[in-house]
C-alpha cells in the first residue's frame, strides 16, 4: 500500500520537474545534486464511507516535500513546480497550515521552503463468502439524502482542508480547496442534524436540515 504510493509520487515528481533526482529520506544538510525529498511524515486513519457492500481500509499518508539544489534559486524553481503540478493533480492535496518549526530541529537542518502534502490510499478487504439464504427474508428500507455544504471563515473567504464530522452517523469528510463538503448518502430522519467542525485549532458543533438544499458554515478563526 504505501510503496505503491512512494512510486506514485517518485513518478509526478519526476513528470513535474524532467530529469529530478527523487529520494524518500528526511530532509539532508547537505546538497548532492538537484533533487527532491519526499519524507513520510506519518499516517492518519480515515473512517471508511458506508456503501452497499464491504468499504475498504483507507489511510491518509503525510508527506514532507522539499528541494535540494546547488543555489537557493534552483531549489525554489523546483518547489515551485512541485506545486503547482499538485494542484492540478486530483489526488494529492497541499495543507494549508505553516509547518512546526521544531520539525527542522528535530531533522538537524536549517529551516527550508517546503510542503506537506497528502495522499489518500486504501485496501480492499477480502469478502467473506455469505451462507445460503434457507428462509425468506424481511427488509427494512431506510430512505438516504444527501447533505452538502460550504464552510467559510472571515470575510466569506473559504477555507480547505477543514475536517466536518456528523457524530450520530459516525460519517466525516474535508473541505476541498473551495470550501465544499458533501455527504452522498445520509439516512433521512425528522428534524436537524448535529455538524462537528473542526480545523485551524479551533471546533465548533452547528446543527442542520438534512436535505437537498446547501447550507453554510461559518467557521472564526482565533486571531493571529
Amino acid at each position: 500500500m504505501i510503496p505503491e504510493a512512494d512510486e506514485r509520487l517518485r513518478a509526478w515528481a519526476r513528470e513535474a520537474v524532467e530529469g529530478v533526482d527523487v529520494d524518500f529520506g528526511p530532509p539532508s544538510p547537505t546538497v548532492d545534486g538537484d533533487g527532491v525529498s519526499l519524507y513520510l511524515l506519518d499516517l492518519m486513519n480515515v473512517p471508511p464511507a458506508r456503501t452497499g457492500r464491504r468499504p475498504p481500509r483507507q489511510v491518509v499518508l503525510r508527506y514532507l516535500v522539499t528541494a535540494r539544489a546547488g543555489s537557493p534559486d534552483t531549489a525554489h524553481r523546483i518547489l515551485e513546480d512541485l506545486f503547482f503540478a499538485a494542484l492540478e493533480t486530483p489526488d494529492l492535496e497541499i495543507e494549508t497550515q505553516p509547518m512546526d518549526p521544531r520539525l527542522w530541529l528535530a531533522f538537524g537542518v536549517a529551516p527550508r521552503p517546503g510542503l506537506v502534502l497528502r495522499i489518500v490510499v486504501r485496501r480492499e478487504k477480502a469478502e467473506k463468502a455469505a451462507p445460503l439464504v434457507r428462509e425468506f427474508l424481511t427488509v427494512d428500507v431506510e430512505p438516504v439524502v444527501g447533505l452538502r455544504g460550504t464552510v467559510l471563515g472571515p470575510e466569506d473567504i473559504p477555507l480547505p482542508g477543514v475536517r466536518v464530522e456528523l457524530p450520530s452517523f459516525e460519517l466525516a469528510t474535508r473541505t476541498n480547496r473551495r470550501g465544499l463538503f458533501q455527504f452522498a448518502s445520509v439516512p433521512a430522519r425528522d428534524g436537524p442534524c448535529t455538524l462537528r467542525v473542526e480545523g485551524k485549532g479551533r471546533a465548533m458543533v452547528v446543527t442542520a436540515e438534512v436535505g437537498d438544499e446547501p447550507i453554510v458554515i461559518h467557521f472564526p478563526l482565533p486571531e493571529e
